[in-house]
């Protein structure tokens, strides 16, 4: 019951750094749904305004999560360009909360074209 994975989801492309500078950084993504694989509905969390996100409970061991970034701000799915759904294999360690998810914490999702969707799936 104390199992959790922790992390923060961005986007793929950088965002322009701080007004004044030429750096660029990650960009968090917000609304990204995280769920476990066969327990959608039970075991999910969405995502912060920051891209941060807690997904508690969660299994112990080896299991397999749903990244849906169709759901996030900006994506514009089903009629438009959408950020990936992917899937994941992640571990954690029964009873702590500080669980990193993928090893890093960090998920970056790429932005998909509405012409790609159509490509790959049409």
């Amino acid at each position: 019951p104390a199992t959790a994975m922790i992390g923060k989801v961005f986007a793929s492309e950088l965002a322009p750094g701080p007004q004044g500078t030429t750096n660029s950084v990650n960009r968090p993504l917000a609304g990204v749904t995280i769920s476990v694989d066969g327990a959608e509905q039970e075991l999910r969390t969405v995502t912060k305004a920051d891209g941060t996100f807690v997904l508690a409970p969660c299994p112990a061991g080896r299991f397999f999560v749903l990244v849906d970034g169709r759901t996030a701000v900006g994506s514009e799915w089903p009629n438009g360009a959408y950020y990936a759904f992917v899937g994941k294999a992640w571990e954690a360690i029964a009873g702590r909360t500080n669980n990193l998810a993928g090893g890093t914490g960090e998920i970056f999702l790429p932005f998909q074209s509405q012409y790609f969707f159509y490509f790959a799936h049409g």
